[in-house]
């Protein structure tokens, strides 16, 4: 505006429309940060598939991603006792993990972790007290 104002002061005037934008220079510039390796994002819902028999599971953790896969590949985990059944090693379990949605809130993670199992059904979520449960939300 201070530039239009500035020329329309001049003896000869060049032709000149003045465009305001409610973007920042900054939004416009790609983000100098590092971007964080997937192993290490936290409040993410994630979901494993088997590669030996393309069988899913879908969970969530406020921590690491790589601290929540290490307790998976744990013998007794049901998740790290179905890999070793399946393909023999629970060593596949990161490579075939993916996150699939991410929040900061507690509560919201759970939300989108119980929306997640409830459209996708995935067969190695295996508590059957969460099976019984409805989601329903008040407004």
């Amino acid at each position: 505006e201070n530039f239009v104002k500035k020329m329309e002061r001049l003896d000869n005037p060049p032709t000149c429309n003045g465009i305001q934008t409610t973007r920042k220079l900054r939004t416009m510039m790609p983000s100098l940060k590092t971007p964080i390796p997937a192993k290490l994002q936290s409040h993410v819902v994630y979901e494993t598939t088997c590669p030996g028999c393309n069988a899913q599971y879908i969970g969530q953790t406020k921590r690491h991603l790589a601290t929540r896969l290490t307790e998976h590949s744990r013998i007794g985990a049901p998740l790290g006792d179905h890999f070793r059944e399946c393909i023999g090693s629970t060593s596949a379990i990161p490579s075939s993990t993916k996150i699939i949605d991410r929040n900061s809130s507690d509560a919201c993670l759970l939300l989108l972790e119980a929306i997640h199992i409830s459209q996708k059904r995935p067969a190695l979520n295996a508590r059957e007290e969460f099976r019984q449960r409805h989601l329903a939300l008040r407004f």
